[in-house]
């Protein structure tokens, strides 16, 4: 069979019209995909940002609990309360868990969206690698 035949063209024309098609559907999912992993992430930050503070001492209950005892001892109360640094404080472990959720879901929706990015830059060099010009149309199929 010749270089130039009929058959060669005709499969090259049907083969870029399937391709076509299908990276452009492609690119859309990957589209929808990248919308949602960015509103998912935006969602989970402001958690993350509520939640990360159960991590930390409330350094406002700490600063009054120290005024109320400088406040005893110079009324003269002979009872002090011991007041506890704020470097003993230790998180709950229900914070930690929440927040290693919170964490381990804003990860895997970046990584998502890592993955979409990397997706759509292969579609893209797909579909220049078949749109190069060839000298015929069977070496374009090869």
């Amino acid at each position: 069979m010749d270089d130039n035949a009929r058959v060669w063209r005709v499969y090259k024309d049907e083969a870029v019209a399937y391709d076509r098609s299908m990276l452009d559907g492609w690119n859309k999912t990957l589209d929808i995909l990248l919308i949602f992993a960015g509103l998912f992430s935006a969602v989970v930050t402001s958690f993350v940002v509520e939640s990360y503070q159960f991590l930390q001492p409330d350094l406002q209950e700490y600063v009054a609990n120290a005024l109320y005892t400088e406040f005893l001892s110079r009324t003269g109360n002979a009872s002090i309360p011991s007041l506890r640094a704020p470097s003993d404080f230790t998180a709950s472990a229900p914070s930690r868990w929440i927040n290693a959720l919170w964490f381990t879901s804003l990860l895997l929706a970046l990584s998502v969206a890592l993955l979409c990015i990397l997706a759509k830059q292969w579609l893209e060099e797909y579909a220049s690698q078949n749109s190069k010009p060839c000298e015929s149309a069977r070496h374009w199929a090869r």
